[in-house]
């Protein structure tokens, strides 16, 4: 070797040793893994269905491409760190809509912790998640744990989920009224659904109700006392205490924050 080769050749093969993950000091990082992470870009429509995940996580890419993946967003955003996907979403799109946000993932036994943006495809009918993964643990086990829900549970569930975003607001009320066309008990889908989905029947139901009242605020000047029946709320109070806690922020200050948006 000439001068100087020998010591590059060993530069290059030196062991990378993990440092500290700067967003979770109890996980190890290697220098590669923050300098060229993985990305991760999960597109959705407005029911917060996922339809196309895009990655360069090959067991992730594999099971997407083999329809085993999640199909809810629901299913894989990490309740212990995001306590409401839907306050996520606030957040993403109108609070700090041109930030860049910390995301975390749950991927059944895998944690993830991502950074990135709301890009929006077709105003309130499609979006993406761009995001830069920062941090991942226990990778092989990635999905694992959903790829043991039965299909016939997976099929109730989807099913349940789309029957959820097609009821009217005005009627039923309670989302239970949805169930009496399944030969299941009420225990068993709540089951089936938390399982397939990632949260119950009522918060889907919920959710879906409050986006639509966030909407209707911002194109209507309708009284914001008069709408709860329409959404199938049972009083005014009702309605704007659930959407303070989605939100945190009320019907009225979100129309004059976010008017015309």
């Amino acid at each position: 070797m000439y001068a100087g080769e020998e010591e590059a050749v060993k530069r290059v093969n030196k062991k990378v040793k993990p440092r500290r993950c700067k967003f979770n000091k109890d996980w190890k990082c290697s220098f590669l893994c923050l300098k060229k992470p993985y990305y991760l870009n999960i597109y959705f429509n407005s029911q917060f269905y996922i339809t196309e995940i895009q990655t360069k996580q090959k067991r992730l890419r594999k099971l997407y491409k083999q329809d085993k993946a999640p199909k809810s967003l629901y299913r894989i955003i990490n309740p212990k760190q995001h306590k409401s996907l839907l306050y996520l979403f606030y957040q993403l799109k109108f609070k700090a809509q041109n930030s860049y946000h910390k995301i975390y993932l749950q991927l059944n036994n895998s944690e993830v912790v991502a950074k990135g943006q709301l890009k929006i495809l077709s105003s309130r009918e499609s979006y993406f998640l761009k995001l830069h993964i920062i941090k991942y643990r226990n990778s092989h086990q990635i999905l694992d744990q959903y790829q043991n829900i039965p299909t016939h549970i997976k099929k109730v569930g989807y099913k349940l989920y789309d029957d959820i975003h097609e009821a009217p607001f005005m009627q039923p009320i309670n989302v239970a009224t949805v169930f009496k066309n399944y030969p299941y008990s009420r225990t068993i889908l709540y089951n089936y659904f938390q399982r397939v989905i990632g949260t119950t029947p009522s918060t889907v139901w919920r959710d879906r109700r409050l986006i639509n009242y966030a909407y209707h605020l911002l194109d209507t000047n309708d009284s914001i006392t008069d709408s709860y029946a329409q959404f199938g709320f049972n009083s005014t109070s009702h309605l704007h205490r659930n959407f303070k806690q989605r939100f945190h922020i009320s019907p009225l200050d979100f129309r004059n924050k976010y008017s015309g948006f």
